[in-house]
């Protein structure tokens, strides 16, 4: 394993591919502190951290959004409307005739089809922008400004270009970096919360039983990951 590991340095263009693919990493995570604007920041740190406690479909999206979407900055969607007209483009060129011919004329069937799903992607983006903001913002009353028309079009319009941008790092990621751009962008956005979980959970075992659950999970964490490495 260290072996390959030292490999990579030795390769100059492997070496190009890793250092390029760390530097969109970081870049990609400034989409989680650039924060959507007119939004009434003390009230959404009240709300948050009340929601917070419920747990449920917000914890759920938070964590795939790398806690952007607990901030409501320009990546509360992440990369999932990308993800979501992906799929939706796969299963039509399945039913669709059209779409099946256009995905078999090669290179150019393929870049046919990834500009449709960018397409499909901003309507996607557009869409659930408005809704955050129509069905979660405004009724929360985190809203800053009077007039909700311009609320719900900043916020539509600057949650779809944190979505546009992570889809262009994971496309540049793909043709420039290494692995697939898009798994390794939510796969970040998933890691990013582990140390807060872990801290979190370290806080909560201080001057308590231990659960006895917790040495079970640790033993399957190690278990998996040395499997993994003697796969690889």
């Amino acid at each position: 394993m260290f072996a390959k590991l030292a490999n990579i340095f030795r390769a100059p263009d492997l070496r190009k591919r890793v250092f390029y693919t760390l530097l969109m990493i970081v870049v990609m995570r400034l989409t989680a502190f650039v924060p959507i604007p007119f939004i009434d920041q003390n009230a959404l740190n009240d709300f948050m951290r009340n929601l917070g406690t419920a747990g449920g479909i917000f914890s759920f999206v938070n964590m795939f959004t790398g806690g952007a979407f607990q901030n409501m900055t320009v990546g509360a969607l992440g990369i999932m409307p990308y993800i979501s007209a992906s799929i939706i483009f796969q299963l039509l060129m399945v039913v669709w005739p059209r779409l099946e011919k256009i995905a078999k004329e090669g290179e150019a069937g393929r870049k046919k089809i990834n500009q449709y799903t960018r397409y499909a992607t901003v309507l996607l983006a557009l869409f659930q922008g408005m809704g955050i903001a129509t069905a979660f913002l405004i009724p929360s009353k985190l809203c800053a400004i009077n007039s909700h028309f311009l609320f719900i079009a900043i916020t539509a319009i600057s949650t779809t270009a944190g979505t546009i941008f992570l889809m262009w790092i994971g496309e540049k990621v793909t043709e420039r970096g290494i692995g697939n751009g898009s798994s390794i962008v939510i796969t970040i956005s998933v890691m990013s919360s582990f140390p807060g979980s872990i801290y979190q959970m370290v806080e909560a075992l201080k001057g308590g039983t231990p659960p006895i659950w917790l040495p079970i999970v640790i033993a399957l964490f190690l278990l998996c990951s040395l499997a993994i490495i003697l796969i690889q």
